[in-house]
């Protein structure tokens, strides 16, 4: 990192320099901006709408709208966390690609709905699958 960020000092002492910082659960790269964040809160929410899951299954909650209801409300603020940093970039990637429907944070979203909905295919359209549930896209 040094060849690349030169040397940095603060009251006469060597500062060390990473090409990754984590802040308030954000991840900054030195190279790759907040890109890094998308994946990490994709992540997150992965692990989240997992272990949610698990709960529910112990509940024996059988009600698809009160799924997606607690998705809404515990999964997707924790995938949405500080979108106003990283948010940009996704916009700008969505209008380079196939669209704001084509990212990580998305792509949790669509896999929790084709799991409860009993293992819909792949093939199914992404909007059908949104439409059929009354949701809209996190992103």
């Amino acid at each position: 990192p040094e060849s690349l960020h030169g040397v940095w000092q603060y009251a006469g002492q060597a500062v060390p320099v990473s090409d990754e910082f984590k802040y308030l659960g954000v991840v900054f790269h030195c190279t790759k901006g907040v890109s890094v964040a998308v994946n990490t809160l994709a992540a997150s929410g992965k692990r989240a709408m997992w272990a949610m899951l698990q709960r529910i299954g112990a509940l024996r909650v059988e009600s698809l709208q009160q799924k997606v209801s607690l998705f809404s409300n515990l999964v997707s603020p924790i995938s949405g966390y500080c979108s106003e940093v990283w948010g940009p970039q996704v916009l700008c990637a969505a209008v380079r690609s196939e669209g704001m429907l084509d990212n990580p944070l998305q792509r949790v979203q669509f896999m929790f709905l084709r799991c409860i909905s009993g293992g819909v295919r792949k093939a199914t359209p992404r909007l059908l699958l949104l439409r059929e549930f009354g949701s809209a896209p996190l992103v």
